[in-house]
């Protein structure tokens, strides 16, 4: 018997492009009954997803400070993280990041973290 849970991508990139990356949780077994700490996660991959794709493979970089709030509790619909690059600098990037339902306007988090990129050699 297969699991269905393990054939589906966790997390799907919709789209890129300049500084902004569009990620959705996919849990359709769960239908997005997550925790918090899911909705953390989500959105500081979407900063490191957005991160990458700004200034290309760089495994060493590292979040080193991060705020959410919790707007409103989920439904049951898939999520979108927005994320914008909103300062991109030699050592730190700082990215802001809206969480959203597909098909809703109100969010139901927002986050901002700082990424630290190690200095090339």
């Amino acid at each position: 018997m297969t699991n269905a849970s393990a054939t589906v991508a966790p997390l799907v990139l919709r789209t890129t492009n300049d500084a902004i990356a569009i990620l959705t949780l996919n849990r359709p077994d769960a239908r997005n009954s997550l925790s918090a700490a899911l909705i953390v996660a989500l959105g500081d991959y979407a900063v490191y997803v957005a991160l990458l794709a700004t200034i290309g493979w760089e495994p060493l970089a590292v979040t080193t400070s991060l705020n959410v709030n919790f707007l409103r509790k989920p439904s049951r619909k898939d999520l979108l993280a927005d994320c914008d690059l909103i300062k991109l600098g030699k050592r730190l990037v700082v990215g802001e990041v809206t969480i959203r339902q597909e098909g809703e306007d109100p969010p139901v988090a927002h986050l901002t973290s700082t990424y630290s990129i190690p200095p090339r050699c």
